[in-house]
């Protein structure tokens, strides 16, 4: 009987341990599975937040190898010059009252075709509803030799910004395809600032003009 007893014992304790371990080893599996998932998701989010072209132009390159001509524009999809530059401008008499609005540049970038893209934000923090703003009439691209160059494309929400946010949007130019140097014309109140953009060194400047 006592003999049947310390079986009975040791097989409940043997069972026990089993369990334990079998417990362990389906936590650490259930772990690892979900570092995997962690891992696909950050994966997942990397792809997402990868750089991509921000030319407007879905030709792609010619196959083979070739050099570009001095001082010519590079043939990629775009190349992309990324900006700190930051102003401020006052509303449209679209809707009142007028408010001061600030401008930010995010990027300014041109492709192969010759079309140039400005990024910008609209920041309306000072403003109690909703404003408009027409960025067509901030900013030309400046040609020495003749007239300058007027924006052919909005793109934005810029007709009616609610307060207190900001709306995102871009101004495309179109411009000769191999001119490797820009200067892009921002005004500012009554004043005009003018920045140089080097396509080739990816570099950007302000500088005088007159």
């Amino acid at each position: 009987m006592k003999e049947s007893y310390v079986l009975f014992t040791v097989t409940v304790v043997a069972l026990i341990t089993g369990f334990y371990f079998i417990t362990q080893e389906m936590g650490d599996i259930k772990d690892g599975v979900h570092n995997i998932e962690l891992s696909l998701e950050l994966m997942r989010q990397q792809t997402a937040s990868a750089p991509t072209s921000t030319g407007i132009s879905t030709l792609s390159p010619q196959e083979g190898n070739f050099s570009a001509p001095q001082g010519a524009v590079p043939e990629s999809s775009s190349i992309s010059i990324p900006t700190s530059i930051i102003f401020y401008a006052t509303s449209s008499l679209l809707l009142a009252p007028q408010v001061k609005l600030t401008i930010t540049v995010d990027s300014v970038s041109k492709d192969t075709d010759g079309l140039l893209t400005v990024k910008l934000k609209v920041f309306t923090n000072e403003a109690s509803s909703y404003t408009a703003l027409e960025p067509r009439d901030l900013f030309e691209v400046v040609l020495l030799d003749s007239d300058n160059l007027k924006a052919i494309k909005t793109f934005g929400q810029f007709s009616s910004m609610p307060p207190k946010t900001s709306i995102s949007g871009t101004l495309i130019f179109k411009m000769a395809p191999d001119q490797s140097k820009v200067i892009l014309q921002a005004k500012q109140g009554t004043n005009f600032v003018f920045y140089e953009f080097d396509l080739i060194k990816k570099t950007y400047k302000e500088v005088t003009i007159g």
